[in-house]
């Protein structure tokens, strides 16, 4: 039995790289990363959650479906509706509110190789942390998200000083560096928000209508 938290913490994640139309990023991507509650813990991240305290919910078209019969009475439309003497189908549209998830889809697991020791007694073997990012994620996104979510001093020079390597290893076990904070603020790439007032506004530059946030209740 786990002595400690093992539930996931979310970070929302806005990817800045689509056509630029009429001066703004064209946003084609609005989506989670995640890890494990004791790699926030270990990496001191607890006050940047921004998608675990909040309900992401999303409005979409829903649509009913009804069969007109010979009489004029209506019958919810299946294939025994028809054969019964159904006609034509009515389709009525109306909005509905969903709930969205705030969990990585299409997940892209990637590694991060910690300076902590396995076993203090027998140097060599590191322990890792993974981050589960969306399936559209590319590396250069990954390296930039990371960049901007880990707190200053996470990474450290020298490496001995530090709690992570410079690097991420990705699924295919190739490995990438992780952009600095001020690279990745200056490249643009993606956008991360690390508080729920910085999700909401992530949200709303998202320009995905329908989409908003609320604090979860207690």
């Amino acid at each position: 039995m786990a002595t400690v938290d093992l539930s996931r913490d979310s970070f929302a994640l806005l990817s800045l790289t689509g056509e630029i139309v009429n001066g703004k990023p064209n946003i084609e991507h609005l989506g989670y990363f995640s890890c494990r509650s004791s790699v926030t813990r270990y990496l001191e991240m607890e006050t940047l959650v921004s998608a675990g305290e909040s309900v992401i919910s999303e409005r979409r078209v829903a649509s009913s479906r009804s069969v007109n019969l010979v009489d004029g009475g209506q019958l919810t439309t299946s294939t025994a509706d028809k054969e019964e003497g159904g006609s034509t189908t009515l389709v009525k549209s109306k909005q509905s509110q969903v709930l969205k998830s705030n969990g990585a889809k299409g997940s892209k697991s990637v590694r991060l190789k910690a300076t902590k020791l396995v076993d203090p007694t027998k140097p060599g073997k590191y322990h890792q942390v993974s981050f589960r990012f969306p399936g559209w994620a590319t590396n250069l996104i990954i390296s930039n998200a990371l960049g901007l979510l880990l707190p200053s001093g996470t990474i450290a020079t020298p490496i001995a000083d530090g709690k992570l390597y410079p690097y991420f290893i990705s699924p295919g076990g190739k490995r990438y560096p992780i952009a600095t904070k001020l690279g990745a603020d200056t490249a643009q790439i993606v956008a991360v928000a690390t508080s729920p007032a910085a999700l909401t506004a992530l949200i709303s530059e998202s320009g995905q209508a329908g989409t908003q946030s609320e604090p979860a209740q207690e």
